[in-house]
Order: structure tokens, then sequence, then C-alpha cells
């Protein structure tokens, strides 16, 4: 499956209430405001996308909901890395499973 990479990809914020839980209405919202934009697609949970606070449960929540909030047209690529090479590949089939058309993965190297 080839998806578009041509054109201006929009790298999201995850919404939060003022009581720091997720929340999907305002995510469904701005999805909703921005779909009309020009852009050819959204990138999730990217480095803008506050992953480190989230749990695995809401993780997938963020990803789902997006997904049913965007038109199929549009690009569809969600952040996805684990502190193992495991762990990052388990993660990356839960974001296909949810929807993810691709994965921004973010690799450390260390020099020894």
């Amino acid at each position: 499956m080839a998806i578009n990479l041509n054109g201006i990809l929009l790298p999201i914020t995850t919404a939060f209430t003022p009581e720091e839980n997720l929340d999907v209405e305002g995510l469904e919202r701005n999805l909703a405001d921005w779909n009309g934009s020009g852009i050819i697609g959204y990138v999730v949970l990217g480095s803008t996308g506050e992953r480190a606070n989230l749990d695995e449960t809401e993780y997938l929540q963020v990803i789902e909901t997006a997904r049913q909030a965007v038109p199929a047209h549009l690009t569809f690529i969600a952040g996805a890395g684990q502190q193992s090479t495991r762990g990052t590949a388990k993660e990356i089939e839960r974001a296909a499973a949810a929807g993810a058309e691709a994965v921004l993965v973010n690799v450390i190297f260390e020099r020894s």
C-alpha cells in the first residue's frame, strides 16, 4: 500500500483536560477543524504528541479516535517507540491494528 507523502503532514499535539486526562472530544474537534485545511495527513503521537504522558490504553485510544476522525484519503502516521526493540516492534503492531498506515520511530544510538 502506497501512502501520500507529497505535501504537509500535520504533527498534532494530544489534547488533555484540565485534570490531565486524555481529552478525546478535544482531539476530535481539533481534527475536524484541520481536516479541511489542505494538509495531506497527520502525524499523531510524534515528538509533539506527549506520548510519555500516556499509558498503553490511552496511546491506542488516541490512534483509534484520530483514525476515525480523519478521512480515509488523508495519510495517517503514528509515533511509536519503547525502550527495547521488542517493545517497539509490539507497539508498532498495536499502532497498525489501531489504524496507523505508517509509524514514525525515534531511534537513539549510543556510542561506546
